[in-house]
């Protein structure tokens, strides 16, 4: 059951950040990003595999005091991908995602853009 509350969680956190009404920070080590909501914060980390260039994404619950409740990766959501939906996909982009609202990608390029013009 688990599974599926943790797939629904992914798919309302890609939602929420794609809409920017969820804004996610970076917990100053630079591969990690939280947002936070109400007395808990979610947590998002990819940790690189031995072999290759691919990464597991987790995601962690973590309550007011630091502490995690709950974690999850996307191997956990391995047999709910489908033709149409793969979370090794979909926490990924939510990861990249997430980055880009901590770090202010969108708002940096528009300045950039800005500046270019300018010129």
């Amino acid at each position: 059951m688990s599974e599926e509350k943790f797939a629904e969680l992914v798919d309302l956190l890609d939602v929420k950040t794609a809409d920017s009404s969820l804004l996610w920070y970076d917990d100053g080590s630079d591969s990690r990003f939280f947002a936070q909501l109400g007395a808990f914060s979610i947590r998002i980390y990819r940790v690189s595999l031995e072999f290759g260039d691919d990464f597991d994404i987790y995601i962690e619950i973590v309550d007011e005091n630091g502490d995690v409740i709950d974690s999850f990766s996307d191997l956990s959501l391995k047999d709910l991908n489908t033709d149409k939906i793969n979370y090794y996909r979909k926490m990924n982009k939510l990861y990249v995602a997430a980055r880009r609202s901590a770090k202010g990608a969108d708002k940096a390029i528009d300045s950039v853009i800005s500046e270019l013009k300018k010129k």
